[in-house]
């Protein structure tokens, strides 16, 4: 009897048993380089359509974005991360408003890690834009995080707002929270866009928020958080989010899901070439069968335990919806 739980699989053993799977590899042929190209493309392909499928448990993960008194738009993703409205220090801060563009230094940004920059003077007077350097990722910041006037000096330490991580494509609707000081913790709200844009004021005096409308971009994803966070010295939103799956890009690469799956990864890279492969119809309807069945099985498991909660949404309500 084995005593082992980790058995796995590479991409490129993946490949030659979906093809020995079709017919179009003998018991010891192995892929051809161009077989290895096509298929590893078409496996890619299918790992992100299947994020469609739902999200599955082990890629639900608890990001933990730090909160910044008076900003309420935070982006999470790859290069993440602008300047809050509060601590530059600009070292050419002389100019007396002067339109141009100038160098500025920012102290302790990103924890610890040294940050260069720039910062313009629009024709108003006000700083117009700020843009950086951080550890190699470089940012332009939102000109709304900068009203006019608000720079007119060397002042204080720089702050980099938002998580650089992979980039989420959902927060789920249960399970994300505000933590306080002394661990106590504030359940939040997900907020649809209509919602969202229906709050009057979206920038009032701050406090804990309990809301928040998550914008799922190209680049990075948005959360907005409703009120802004107000003075609190530690305060952290925790959200639960759906992380992408990874891509399995080199010969050796194995896969970012569990042993379990191994054999509905086979199948469904069978029924993506198959066609490419020109198989005949009774080869079809085979591969057809048992990805239907070693798929469905699958994403049958990646389910939770716990009951399911319902509760009413009286947002349409209160706009009168």
């Amino acid at each position: 009897m084995s005593a082992t739980f980790g058995i796995s699989i590479t991409r490129d053993q993946l490949i030659n048993a979906a093809l020995r799977t079709i017919g179009k590899l003998g018991k010891t042929q192995v892929a051809s380089s161009v077989d290895l190209t096509n298929c590893s493309q078409a496996l890619n392909l299918m790992l992100k359509a299947w994020v469609n499928k739902g999200a599955v448990l082990w890629k639900n993960q608890e990001l933990t974005v730090p909160l910044v008194s008076g900003i309420l738009l935070y982006p999470i993703g790859p290069t993440a991360g602008y300047l809050a409205t509060a601590g530059i220090t600009i070292t050419a801060a002389g100019t007396g408003g002067t339109p141009g563009t100038y160098a500025l230094t920012i102290t302790d940004a990103g924890g610890g890690t040294g940050a260069t920059g720039t910062y313009t003077i629009g024709t108003g007077g006000g700083v117009s834009s700020i843009s950086i350097v951080v550890s190699g990722n470089s940012y332009v910041t939102p000109i709304l995080s900068f009203p006019l006037g608000m720079i007119s000096g060397a002042a204080a330490t720089a702050t980099v707002v938002g998580l650089t991580t992979d980039r989420p494509l959902r927060v789920l609707n249960e399970g994300s929270y505000i933590r306080q000081p002394g661990a106590l913790d504030i359940q939040l709200t997900q907020l649809g866009r209509i919602d969202y844009n229906m709050l009057g004021q979206k920038n009032p005096s701050g406090s804990v928020p309990t809301q928040f409308f998550f914008d799922l971009q190209l680049g990075n994803s948005l959360i907005k958080f409703y009120p802004p966070p107000g003075s609190q010295t530690v305060l952290s939103a925790v959200l639960v989010c759906h992380i992408p799956i990874l891509d399995a890009t080199g010969a050796s690469s194995t896969f970012d899901f569990p042993v379990e799956f191994m054999n509905a990864l086979k199948w469904g890279l069978c029924r993506e070439i198959y066609t490419e492969y020109g198989v005949d119809k009774d080869t079809e309807q085979r591969v057809d069968k048992f990805y239907a069945e070693y798929v469905g099985e699958a994403y049958g498991f990646s389910v939770e335990e716990a009951d399911m909660r319902f509760s009413y949404d009286n947002m349409g309500d209160r706009w009168g919806g």
